[in-house]
């Protein structure tokens, strides 16, 4: 899946210089933190672009990747024991930004979303005799966000958004729960056709 991941963000880079009578294009960088059930809370990184459809709605296409290490932590039954988590989603949604004067006055903004797409969650650990057990799946994915985006400019912004996701299998890793709370902290780049916001920041 992640190969395909880069398979996209060519045909995007390729097709970017079109959008520029469509809508902003932007693009985000942002560390992520996810709590993921019965895969542990991880931390990691990811990235995403969109593109403004109205003033108020905008459609994105997001990747996160979160990855734990521990030793001693999957329901100890020996010593010594180590588990590797990770967790990786590719989805698509919508972005609602309403037009909010009070917020804008102080150059902010707050954006909602919702997320469908593939999820690729895995485990592997070693039990105090070097025994691995390891299980990857793929499976679907859906998220929800919140938060405020701080604008530096009409081009650059900052923002922090919390959220909840859910992901679903159907193999042996059926009745595993990956769920829970997540939180981003990144940046985006708007790289044309910025929103015109009155107070010209």
């Amino acid at each position: 899946m992640k190969k395909l991941f880069f398979i996209i963000s060519i045909v995007f880079i390729s097709i970017t210089p079109s959008f520029a009578d469509i809508g902003p294009f932007t693009i985000d960088l942002f560390g992520a933190y996810i709590d993921a059930g019965d895969l542990e809370s991880q931390v990691g990184f990811g990235g995403g672009f969109g593109l403004g459809i109205t003033d108020t709605l905008n459609v994105q296409f997001r990747v996160i990747s979160t990855e734990k290490s521990t030793e001693d932590d999957l329901n100890t039954l020996a010593e010594n024991e180590e588990s590797s988590y990770e967790h990786f989603t590719m989805q698509a949604g919508v972005e609602y930004v309403p037009v909010i004067p009070f917020l804008e006055k102080y150059q902010l903004s707050w954006n909602t979303s919702i997320f469908l797409g593939m999820a690729d969650s895995g485990y592997r650990y070693y039990d105090a005799f070097y025994i691995e057990q390891e299980n990857y799946e793929n499976g679907y994915s859906l998220s929800i966000w919140t938060g405020p985006h701080f604008n530096l400019t009409q081009y650059v912004s900052f923002f922090a958004e919390i959220g909840y996701h859910f992901c679903y299998y159907t193999g042996e890793m059926e009745d595993t729960n990956v769920s829970g709370f997540q939180a981003l902290i990144g940046a985006r780049c708007t790289l044309f056709g910025a929103r015109d916001y009155a107070e010209g920041y």
